[in-house]
């Protein structure tokens, strides 16, 4: 078994939901340890976050909120989030800077 800590997407968001921010690899869980965004537009922006943890789960959404100009929100309901193989984190914000972080653990 290997576990590897590593930023798992440096992203500006777009405004479609549809766009995956980051799927789980073959053979891989994925452990989020941290998710930040941050509003560098010059007008409110909306964010909305969606999860997948597992190929065969349910999409459901975690986070709906707007965020202020220069507004940063750390998202604690990824923290400690478990993704199984195909998991997915989708995310959108038009313009908006998205950090996220992990373990990835392989067997």
């Amino acid at each position: 078994m290997s576990i590897v800590a590593k930023s798992l997407k440096d992203a500006v968001l777009t405004a479609t939901l549809a766009d995956t921010t980051y799927t789980t690899p073959a053979l891989t869980r994925t452990r989020l340890t941290n998710a930040t965004v941050f509003n560098a537009t010059a007008a409110p922006v909306s964010l909305v976050v969606r999860v997948l943890t597992a190929t065969a789960g349910t999409l459901r959404t975690v986070i709906t909120r707007t965020l202020a100009v220069n507004e940063t929100y750390m998202c604690p309901e990824l923290v400690n989030l478990m993704l199984n193989v195909g998991g997915q984190v989708q995310a959108s914000g038009l313009d908006m800077i998205f950090t996220l972080s992990g373990l990835e653990i392989t067997t």
